[in-house]
């Protein structure tokens, strides 16, 4: 039975930079959460560059973006008919991103979007734009949770820390800002600078992702992680949605 809510959540999930498996991450999350019976609503919102349809499997339907969506007066009605329900997984919906620069995009208009899709979806995943431009601001601005999406590197580290300074001088309320280690090629290294990518960046950690071939090779064959594969990355994923609900998953 799939479930909805009144009071639906908002998880954006963000990047210093790209290449660092952020829209994977947004894929496979709104694909756990369908599964686990939770009526969720995927959206692109990388503004021009969109291809969160990629990873979703999604790349070969008709789909419609959030732009009219933003312009119009009910805007419920609008999510309503313009979000495609994935082929396969049930409960799960996705909406593309309008190809427009992020600049043109209103907070008032994502405001009402979002308190919109919270009465009609449990969660709304946003892949928002990499960096700290208007679009990662008008996109992640209203989350309840900000996911930093970091490579366990020095350079992600270090871009990461600017995204959670960022969210902490623009953004009026505090939302819940985790960090995610993606793309690990070494799990016990990963686990070992975990500490200090803490103390630099100002998040807690809430996941590590082990680096993890099938990613790519599920999403060029246009197949969702989680139907491709249970272990690996996707089983680190699924961890992180199981954390978002509150159970204690270890890492």
């Amino acid at each position: 039975m799939i479930e909805s809510s009144k009071n639906g959540k908002v998880i954006a999930v963000v990047s210093g930079k790209g290449g660092v498996g952020k829209t994977s991450l947004v894929a496979c999350m709104a694909s756990c959460f369908a599964a686990q019976g939770f009526r969720t609503l995927a959206v692109d919102c990388d503004y021009g560059l969109f291809n969160l349809d990629v990873p979703l499997g999604m790349s070969n339907y008709t789909l419609s973006d959030f732009g009219d969506t933003l312009e119009a007066e009910d805007k419920g009605s609008a999510i309503d008919e313009a979000a495609r329900e994935h082929p396969q997984i049930p409960g799960l919906f996705f909406l593309s991103a309008p190809d427009v620069p992020g600049s043109k995009i209103k907070d008032e208009q994502m405001h009402a979007f979002l308190e919109a899709a919270r009465e009609r979806f449990s969660y709304i995943l946003l892949d928002c734009p990499a960096g700290i431009g208007s679009g990662f601001k008008v996109s992640a601005r209203y989350a309840d949770v900000i996911l930093i999406n970091a490579t366990p590197d020095t350079a992600s580290a270090r871009d990461a820390s600017r995204v959670f300074f960022e969210i902490k001088k623009y953004f009026e309320h505090e939302p819940e800002t985790r960090l995610v280690l993606n793309r690990a090629s070494d799990l016990k290294h990963a686990t070992r600078i975990a500490d200090s990518f803490i103390d630099n960046i100002g998040a807690k950690l809430i996941g590590l992702i082990r680096e993890d071939k099938m990613v790519s090779i599920a999403a060029e064959e246009g197949v969702p992680l989680v139907l491709a594969e249970c272990r690996g990355a996707a089983m680190d994923m699924l961890k992180i949605t199981l954390r978002l609900q509150g159970i204690n998953v270890p890492l």
